[in-house]
């Protein structure tokens, strides 16, 4: 059954991180650091490029970003159960098993059925400004009260 007139629902979050903190965090603690918050797919995406710490400051800013998207009320996911991959159109976050049922309890938090919401990640870098930044929005339709 479908609502007459869904109300549109938006929620978005936006982080920006300073890419030298990533330069440091990765000489610091090397991989154990990258391990622990990014996919084997991120991590392999990242040391290909020619700055990684850019690439990782993005993906942290990602992560970062899907969380504050989320209600309030929901337990926040592993930041490794939120991943950025790469797709012809553009960047997707993939989100695991504990991150997906986040999203489904922040929507449904805002009477949003989770199949009728999409989620979009938008990465920035920059390096002369030395800071990497992201924005997620999550749109969906609320069932009428």
């Amino acid at each position: 059954m479908t609502d007459a007139n869904p109300t549109p629902f938006v929620s978005s979050g936006l982080d920006v991180v300073a890419i030298d903190r990533f330069e440091s965090l990765r000489a610091e603690f090397g991989e154990s650091f990258t391990r622990r918050l990014f996919t084997d797919a991120e991590r392999a995406y990242c040391e290909g490029t020619r700055v990684p710490s850019e690439h990782y400051a993005a993906r942290w800013a990602a992560k970062e970003s899907f969380r504050k998207a989320l209600s309030a009320s929901v337990e926040m996911p592993p930041f490794d159960e939120v991943a950025v991959e790469r797709t012809g159109d553009g960047p997707e976050l993939r989100l695991g098993e504990r991150a997906t049922t986040a999203l489904a309890d922040s929507l449904r938090a805002n009477s949003v059925a989770p199949e009728r919401a999409s989620v979009s990640v938008s990465l920035s870098h920059d390096r002369a400004s030395g800071i990497a930044s992201a924005h997620v929005t999550v749109l969906g339709l609320q069932r009428d009260a």
